[in-house]
């Protein structure tokens, strides 16, 4: 079962009918809908990373664009889409720009740096990163800035360049 969701997830686009019908399960927001998604951190192995309100990994699918997500049907089951418009945990400071895209069905996908963020179905408690590298196309969100391509380490990015057509911007 597992190894068909992975196949699903190797960076081809479902396009077929029905392929957007499909919600995802076990979503990754602190609610549902559109309410919001909390983003803090953790240090693993691999940097510190983003996670969710529970410390799971967040993740992104190099197929996305930062308007658009390429994950849906069997691959958005078992890499379920953060739902709502993310903010900082208390206490976090996070030096990239969240935002949000619209999903294909009309929902609101939370997104770090350009990137729709993603939980993992596999990772079974929080500060796994089973995810990592899966497929060659999923890496977890690292938390700090300049993950994005194009991202400027050196000045604040202009309206224009935090909130591409599609996505808005929260900050």
């Amino acid at each position: 079962m597992a190894l068909a969701a992975l196949a699903a997830c190797g960076g081809q686009n479902d396009d077929s009918p029905g392929s957007y019908d499909s919600q995802p399960t076990g979503s990754a927001s602190s609610g549902s809908g559109t309410s919001g998604a909390v983003f803090g951190t953790a240090d693993t192995a691999l940097g510190t990373v983003l996670t969710d309100a529970s410390g799971f990994t967040l993740y992104r699918f190099d197929p996305d664009t930062p308007t658009s997500s390429a994950c849906m049907g069997q691959c958005a089951a078992l890499w379920p889409p953060v739902a709502g418009t993310p903010s900082a945990a208390n206490g976090t400071t996070l030096p990239g720009t969240l935002s949000t895209i619209t999903r294909p069905e009309g929902s609101t996908q939370a997104a770090y740096d350009g990137h729709p963020a993603y939980r993992y179905t596999q990772d079974s408690a929080p500060g796994q990163t089973n995810g990592e590298g899966v497929m060659g196309t999923w890496q977890v969100i690292k938390a700090d800035a300049g993950d994005a391509p194009g991202a400027s380490t050196t000045s604040a990015p202009s309206a224009a360049a935090t909130n591409p057509p599609g996505s808005t911007n929260i900050n």
